[in-house]
C-alpha cells in the first residue's frame, strides 16, 4: 500500500509541475525534497518486505525443520516395529524348528486331609436284670427231742414212725414245736436297663495322597 501511495503522490506532483515552462527553483528544490522523502519511504518498505520474506522464510524453515523431526521419529518407530517383527518371526520361526519330542508324563499327587468320623451310640452302663425278693411267714416245724430233727415235712404218719423207732431203740420217742420264719414266697422286681449316648471315633483322622494330574519332565505340560 505504501508503494502504490508513493508512485501516485509522485505522479500527481510531477503531472502539475510539467506543463510550467518557466524554471522555477522553488519547485526544483521541492521535487528534489519529494524524490528523496519517496526514496526514503520506498527503502522503508524495501526493507519491511525483507522483513516479512526473511520471517516468511524462518517460519518456513521451522516448518520444515519440525516435519524433519516428525519423520525422523517415524523412521525411528518404524524401524522399531520392524525389528519386534523381525524378532517375533525369529522366535516363532524357532519354535516352529524345535524338533518335537515324546511326553514323558509323570504322576503328580496331592495330600488330602479326612476328619475323624464320629457316630452317636448307645453305651449300656447296666443290662436289665429281675430282683426276688423272698416273702417270709412264721410257721410251725415239728422237731424230734432224740436226734433234733425237722420232723414236719414227714406228716402225721411219717412222725409216729420216726418216734417209734427211737422208742425200739430204748432212746425214747418225743418231739417239740417250734415256730420258725420262713419263705413262703418270691416277689419278682424288674430292673431296666441303664445306659447314656456319646460320641465314638468310628474312623481316625487321616491323610492321604491323591492323583493330581500329570507333568511332563521335558516340557512341563500338564494333563
Amino acid at each position: 500500500m505504501k508503494k502504490v501511495f508513493v508512485l501516485i503522490l509522485l505522479f500527481s506532483l510531477t503531472g502539475c509541475a510539467a506543463p510550467t515552462s518557466v524554471p522555477n527553483t522553488e519547485n526544483t528544490q521541492t521535487d528534489s525534497k519529494i524524490q528523496d522523502n519517496a526514496a526514503e519511504i520506498q527503502a522503508e518498505d524495501s526493507d519491511s518486505v525483507n522483513g516479512s520474506v526473511f520471517s516468511l522464510s524462518g517460519k518456513s524453515q521451522n516448518v520444515k525443520d519440525t516435519e524433519k523431526q516428525t519423520n525422523t521419529q517415524e523412521s525411528k518407530t518404524k524401524h522399531k516395529k520392524e525389528h519386534a517383527n523381525v524378532s517375533s518371526s525369529t522366535t516363532n520361526s524357532l519354535k516352529d524348528t524345535e524338533e518335537p519330542h515324546k511326553h514323558n508324563w509323570k504322576q503328580q499327587y496331592k495330600t488330602v486331609y479326612h476328619e475323624p468320623v464320629y457316630e452317636t451310640r448307645y453305651v449300656i452302663d447296666e443290662t436289665a436284670w429281675d430282683e426276688s425278693i423272698p416273702i417270709y411267714e412264721m410257721r410251725e416245724h415239728v422237731i424230734c427231742n432224740v436226734c433234733g430233727n425237722d420232723l414236719t415235712v414227714l406228716g402225721s404218719a411219717g412222725i409216729s414212725d420216726h418216734l417209734k423207732q427211737h422208742s425200739l431203740r430204748g432212746e425214747g420217742g418225743s418231739w417239740r414245736s417250734e415256730w420258725i420264719q420262713e419263705v413262703v414266697n418270691y416277689e419278682v422286681i424288674h430292673h431296666p436297663e441303664t445306659g447314656h449316648n456319646e460320641q465314638i471315633v468310628v474312623q481316625e483322622s487321616f491323610e492321604e495322597k491323591v492323583p493330581d494330574g500329570m507333568i511332563c519332565s521335558i516340557c512341563k505340560s500338564t494333563k
